[in-house]
């Protein structure tokens, strides 16, 4: 074998030890496989050996990479070039090793001679019965859930030396890759998921007699916690916890599958401020930190903070999610969407850049009107030069999105709207486009299109439509309805020198269904409906 360099360090083995990679080992499989067809062509053995590092360094990135991975890349790699036979055969013969090693496993686990590491100086013997009653325990009243076949699953994974977190780990998966077979299981990995958090924050377990007294007394602590980590609004401080603590229902936990606890755990739950950033909130004490903080300002606070989490606590009404974030915390900030618009001026611009950041740090999802920029090719006044146009700016409001992400919890949600008539569109109508330049795109944003009954009459009539550029009118961003039609018309037969480019009205029409079947994109929005339909009237 020629020497072959790798930044791959270490290599994982299934019992969870580490030793140096050792890039020999996968040649000499690789060429066991190979003889097994009494093929002994070396260059091919090395071809395939280097490959199989060179994807393994590309798809991981890391220092140690688990004997599994390498496994199915030599797999991969042997098919993609043609040795379908060899691949076969290194299938086989990795199948029949993990038979003998499962064999082995059961063998010990029979002579209980295979330990569970529960911390790094203790170590017990591993007990399938240990897990076998937990199970029945959490899965109590699911019929369609067969415990045994979670124990057999469990058992065939296990390995000596194994720690007590990858147990509850493997418990869980199998559970959750049970679910497609039966909905039960979604609730038993969502008890699983439950039990861990009541072990932790409570020293108590799913379906015990002390889990609602657990629950109730350990609030006041919680809240008291919180505010000691200044994420919890100190004002929670105030309220009366004992009649809130007393108010708490435990079991609407398991109303929970366990796609939602999985979300809840990893989205909405409080964590500490510590370098592990765990979690220090359950999901009652969930809903009722939302309540509180609903019910801040109201006169009888307890109540309307037990009136909210009655409702929120039984689904009856699930609150958005910034909301869900931020209610009864120090920045409860509890909207979920903000309109705003872009004015033709770099400080009015880049001030929008900044506002936008804070909106969506604190969850706001944000739809902001470019109309106002702008065209390409427009006269700045300032320099006597030549405007690049909307794009540039909208491309910077989408890394924007990219950049200052919904406090780190999920991706930004900002859309770009536009209105029909603006001399940029066709370019706005590619923005999510995967052709073209890259930097005039906007992949990580949705687009809208602002539409005025007008741009419909015209299609249906087979007419011209004419773009035009804010700057020259800016009386038609502020208008609607019969006001909007009656000034576009002047500006068409009166100003006709305003006029940027005319196009069918049908082929644009026709360019925004292509976006929009190949994109998903531009939102298709009625300016004259939405309008008509506002409940703001009295602001006009």
């Amino acid at each position: 074998m020629i020497p072959i360099s790798s930044i791959i360090t270490y290599i994982s083995k299934r019992n969870g030890y580490k030793q140096s990679f050792d890039p020999e080992r996968i040649y000499i499989a690789i060429e066991k496989a190979f003889l097994s067809e009494n093929n002994s062509d070396t260059y091919s053995v090395q071809q395939v050996t280097e490959e199989v590092i060179k994807e393994a360094e590309k798809r991981f990135s890391a220092e140690t990479v688990s004997v599994e991975h390498i496994q199915d890349i030599v797999e991969e790699i042997l098919m993609s070039n043609g040795f379908h036979k060899i691949a076969k055969n290194y299938i086989l013969y990795r199948e029949a090793h993990k038979k003998q090693r499962q064999d082995q496993i059961l063998t010990k686990i029979e002579e209980k001679n295979l330990y569970v590491k529960v911390n790094d100086s203790e170590t017990v013997t591993f007990d399938a019965t240990v897990i076998e009653n937990r199970l029945r325990h959490i899965a109590s009243d699911l019929k369609r859930v067969s415990i045994i076949e979670l124990v057999e699953a469990v058992t065939r994974q296990v390995y000596d030396n194994i720690t007590q977190k990858e147990i509850d780990l493997l418990v869980l998966s199998t559970a959750r890759d049970r679910i497609e077979k039966h909905y039960e299981y979604a609730y038993l990995a969502s008890r699983i998921t439950l039990n861990d958090l009541y072990k932790k924050l409570l020293s108590d377990r799913f379906n015990s007699k002390t889990l609602v007294h657990s629950y109730q007394t350990n609030f006041s602590r919680y809240i008291q916690e919180g505010i000691s980590y200044e994420m919890i609004n100190s004002e929670l401080g105030n309220f009366d916890l004992e009649k809130l603590a007393n108010a708490l229902v435990p079991s609407r936990d398991g109303l929970f599958l366990y796609l939602g606890t999985q979300i809840l755990c990893d989205r909405y739950l409080l964590r500490d401020r510590t370098k592990e950033k765990n979690i220090y909130e359950l999901p009652q004490w969930f809903w009722m930190r939302v309540a509180m903080g609903l019910a801040l300002k109201e006169e009888n606070k307890e109540e309307k903070a037990i009136e909210f989490y009655t409702v929120l606590s039984k689904m009856d009404l699930v609150s958005s999610t910034p909301t869900l974030f931020n209610s009864g915390t120090n920045h409860s900030q509890m909207s979920s969407c903000y309109l705003n618009l872009a004015e033709d001026s770099l400080e009015g611009i880049f001030k929008l850049y900044k506002d936008n950041a804070h909106l969506s740090k604190w969850a706001g999802g944000i739809g902001t009107d470019w109309t106002y920029i702008r065209g390409t090719g427009s006269k700045i006044h300032g320099t006597n030069g030549a405007s690049q146009g909307v794009i540039p700016f909208i491309k910077i409001f989408n890394d924007v999105a990219l950049a200052v992400n919904q406090g780190g919890k999920r991706k930004g949600a900002m859309c770009a709207y536009m209105e029909v008539w603006h001399v940029d569109f066709e370019q706005f109508l590619e923005l999510k486009k995967n052709t073209g330049d890259e930097r005039r795109r906007a992949h990580d944003i949705n687009t809208a299109a602002w539409i005025p009954d007008l741009f419909m009459k015209r299609i249906e009539n087979g007419e011209k439509w004419s773009l035009f550029c804010p700057y020259d009118c800016p009386e038609l961003m502020d208008l609607h309805g019969d006001a909007f039609e009656e000034k576009y018309k002047d500006y068409e037969t009166n100003h006709p020198d305003l006029i940027k480019k005319q196009v069918s009205a049908r082929d644009l029409w026709y360019q925004t269904l292509d976006s929009l079947m190949e994109t998903g994109t531009p939102y298709i929005t009625f300016k004259d409906t939405a309008n008509r339909k506002s409940n703001q009237k009295n602001l006009e």
